[in-house]
């Protein structure tokens, strides 16, 4: 028992050690007018590290604390891996079921769309003064801004991709994190260009399947059929919006976000997610826009055709 609590401490004290260092760091999920001006030029680094689709999957209904509260989890944490167990053989199940897949998008260049659509995206910000898009597929995770160490500029932006099929392979997603960051009073070094995040915000595009099933293999098979061709559409409709949502996010005041994440608000539902609408239906029958900590689009295949 000593040892639970022991464990129980320590967790609680890195979790609220966390919780400040987030608070601490001066990020904001919107820009300031200071922030919003030309610099000269700024340069973008654009990162897709995947290979090949994602997959996810849900473990929220295995294993819930009986109380739920802060103790009980804390206490089948450490006594039971039994979460551990299934959300590995879930990740197995769903990488095994999306193969095909995976297969048939293996000569689909997701890092030349979004290198594409993230570039049109901030031409279309006059005040950016976008210089170049910097590609890479392996980020520095302990410096982000390794590939900037010639740069002189004061501002750079960093767009971080992940894309993947839901947990019941209805709908395939892109999620962009998007940051902006400057130079910092920190001394500049060769190894550790003196960059601080300032803006971050993640955007979600995500596409249906216009005719789902309650069958994973049979969703993975709709898009897999004819050469993967929904999967492609998928991916490309999913990037337009990501080139939308990049202008639109980076123009947000702080009472548009207030407005945005609004209890008050008007509120909408899409493949499995819930939030306050911002648009309904203006690219394309269905398609919404929600605030869900971020711009999330959904929208969907038109007839599956």
């Amino acid at each position: 028992m000593k040892a639970i609590i022991g464990l129980m401490l320590a967790l609680i004290v890195t979790t609220t050690g966390a919780q400040a260092a987030s608070k601490s760091t001066g990020q904001s999920d919107y820009i300031t007018d200071n922030d919003r001006i030309p610099v000269g030029g700024r340069d973008v680094q654009v990162s897709v590290e995947q290979s090949q689709i994602g997959t996810s999957f849900d473990t929220g209904r295995v294993a819930s604390p009986p109380g739920g509260g802060l103790l009980d989890t804390l206490i089948i944490g450490a006594m039971d891996n039994k979460r551990e167990l299934i959300a590995a053989s879930l990740a197995e199940r769903a990488d095994g079921t999306v193969s095909p897949l995976r297969k048939i998008l293996e000569n689909v260049d997701v890092g030349a769309l979004a290198v594409s659509h993230t570039n049109a995206a901030f031409a279309k910000l006059d005040w950016f003064e976008l210089n170049q898009i910097i590609f890479t597929k392996d980020q520095d995770q302990d410096n982000p801004f390794t590939l900037f160490e010639s740069n002189a500029a004061p501002q750079v932006g960093l767009v971080d991709y992940h894309y993947e099929l839901s947990p019941d392979f209805s709908h395939i997603r892109i999620i962009a994190e998007v940051s902006l960051a400057r130079q910092g009073e920190k001394k500049r070094t060769k190894k550790n260009p003196a960059y601080q995040i300032f803006f971050r915000q993640n955007l979600i595009s995500i596409v249906q399947l216009h005719k789902r099933s309650y069958e994973h293999h049979e969703n993975v098979a709709s898009w897999s059929a004819d050469d993967g061709k929904l999967a492609k559409q998928a991916l490309t409709a999913a990037f337009v919006q990501i080139e939308r949502l990049i202008p639109f996010a980076l123009g947000l005041s702080q009472s548009d976000i207030a407005s945005y994440s609004s209890k008050k608000r008007e509120k909408a539902f899409g493949a499995g997610l819930y939030g306050p609408l911002i648009e309904r239906g203006k690219n394309g029958a269905g398609d919404i826009l929600i605030w869900n900590d971020g711009l999330t689009h959904i929208q969907t295949l038109p007839g599956d055709a």
